[in-house]
């Protein structure tokens, strides 16, 4: 493509250009979030592709990080891969370990926030909450 041949594909779509510009973007929120709204509308099956896509990434590395873990409540630890996240403090949860598709880094900042329990443990410690 030439000089010339650049510049009128420029001037043919340079709505669109601008539309893609950050600028734009901050200046223009809403229209941003509708447009998003409906690309993910349109298009349900490849985001769902995506967000699986990375979440098994992330389970696999999930996995990794417990390995030689046991349960702090009861010491448990013949399957380490199936122990469990739990939040210390519920109140500064802001993602779900095992549904998300975030940045491995996010997921890894949110584990330092949990302990690790096996089923029979986590599954207790909610029931002995639900009581309270």
């Amino acid at each position: 493509m030439d000089k010339q041949e650049r510049k009128e594909y420029y001037s043919k779509n340079k709505e669109r250009f601008a539309r893609n510009s950050k600028k734009w973007r901050e200046k223009n929120p809403n229209y941003v979030k509708e447009h998003n709204k409906a690309w993910k509308e349109q298009n349900k099956d490849r985001v769902k592709r995506t967000a699986q896509h990375w979440r098994q990434k992330y389970k696999k590395e999930i996995v990794l990080l417990k390995i030689n873990e046991k349960c702090v409540m009861c010491g448990w630890n013949e399957h380490s891969e199936i122990l469990q996240y739990h939040h210390r403090n519920p109140m500064e949860k802001e993602i779900q370990i095992g549904k998300s598709h975030h940045n491995i880094d996010k997921i890894k900042e949110e584990i330092k926030k949990c302990i690790l329990l096996c089923p029979n443990c986590h599954m207790w410690l909610h029931y002995k909450g639900s009581q309270k």
